[in-house]
């Protein structure tokens, strides 16, 4: 196998572990001497094609987190309350 094919399905397995695709190994009734070192199943996915899911999913959480970010506090802002919260509660004892 030349390097380039090799470095391409060496990419689409990390991709396709990091996304979640199924191991071979976790369908031994199709695969039933796979083991951990045969890697993921990506199907027709290429390394491209899952890097553009990649981008695309991460994409959608840093949207995600802004969004959940503006809903809590900071570590800041929450040690704040906390330390106002615990002010308030010495005083009324």
């Amino acid at each position: 196998m030349d390097r380039a094919r090799k470095e391409s399905e060496e990419i689409e397995q990390i991709l396709g572990k990091a996304l979640g695709y199924p191991w071979y190994k976790d369908d031994p009734k199709n695969f039933p001497n796979a083991t951990e070192a045969d890697g993921v199943c990506v199907g027709v996915e290429t390394a491209w094609s899952l890097a553009m899911i990649a981008a695309d999913r991460i994409k959608e959480l840093e949207e995600r987190n802004k969004k959940l970010s503006k809903h809590h506090p900071t570590k800041e802002e929450a040690l704040a309350q906390y330390e106002f919260i615990k002010q308030r509660s010495q005083r009324n004892k």
